[in-house]
């Protein structure tokens, strides 16, 4: 891809997109209406906090007092819990995400995981992820009147042009009739969710579009390592930053950290990006 098309991906953020332009449509706005209308019905409690960190890329030691500076400043917030979106790790090794789970895991809250392309060890299995992070591939849990969604978002150890997995659109088929359309609704993936961000997997609206009559609020989502907000009908669909010390952002921005995320009774979700140097 050239400079030009590489710098109009990450700022064209204005423009209306294809999807966007649907849903100005008369189905589109159905849509909308019923999401706000869930909104209102749901009895959303006070609010609360999360973390929301991806792509730190553990190789070795050398990473570990990197983690727990991350770890000191997100102690400070006093979030209820932690989302790790992918690439926990560089090369799918228990030696490498065993750490990661223990460093993290000092922070005695619950620890969520999605999985990562780097986070194999091989083309199709990923065992170690498995085993430290265990029934991480697609989930769900609810907190405090919200509903979390994760979901293996990979196509193995592919960068770009990938396909999200028929085993988690089965899952999704499966999963969604038994949650609750009106509760606010966050989904969490390792791969881009928005329009015209780098590295979308071609199949992303699979996801988004089976979310159509849900309260979705926000997409959380990484690997490619830059900024980019999108919206889909009233869900912010963010793209992070990385976590780690060593890698680059591909947005040529030199800020690394995570999310400090709060659930608002309104059904909002607030976000601040918090660097970590």
């Amino acid at each position: 891809m050239d400079k030009n098309r590489f710098l109009d991906a990450v700022n064209n953020t204005g423009s209306l997109t294809r999807r966007e332009m649907l849903r100005l449509s008369a189905g589109g706005l159905a849509a909308l209406t019923f999401g706000r209308s869930a909104l209102a019905s749901a009895a959303i409690p006070s609010s609360f906090r999360f973390i929301v960190i991806n792509d730190i890329h553990c190789r070795d030691e050398r990473c570990h007092p990197w983690f727990s500076k991350i770890v000191s400043s997100i102690h400070k917030h006093a979030p209820d819990f932690c989302l790790i979106n992918g690439d926990l790790c560089e090369n799918g090794l228990a030696e490498q995400l065993n750490p990661v789970r223990q460093i993290f895991g000092a922070l005695g809250i619950p620890l969520y995981a999605t999985l990562g392309n780097h986070d194999y060890f091989t083309d199709t299995t990923h065992p170690a992820f498995d085993q430290i992070f265990p029934n991480s591939l697609n989930y769900h849990f609810t907190h405090a009147g919200w509903q979390f969604v994760g979901l293996d978002s990979t196509d193995g150890r592919r960068v770009v042009f990938t396909t999200i997995q028929q085993h988690t659109l089965d899952w999704l088929d499966a999963t969604l009739p038994t949650l609750d359309p009106a509760k606010p609704t966050v989904i969490c993936t390792h791969f881009p969710l928005g329009d015209a961000v780098l590295c979308r997997p071609l199949n992303a609206d699979a996801i988004l579009t089976r979310f159509d009559k849900f309260n979705l609020r926000a997409t959380f989502s990484g690997h490619w390592h830059g900024y980019a907000l999108r919206h889909f009908d009233h869900a912010d669909v963010v793209n992070s930053r990385c976590g780690s010390w060593w890698r680059i952002n591909n947005d040529a921005s030199p800020q690394k950290g995570y999310h400090l995320c709060e659930a608002l009774p309104t059904g909002e979700v607030k976000r601040t990006f918090c660097v970590i140097s």
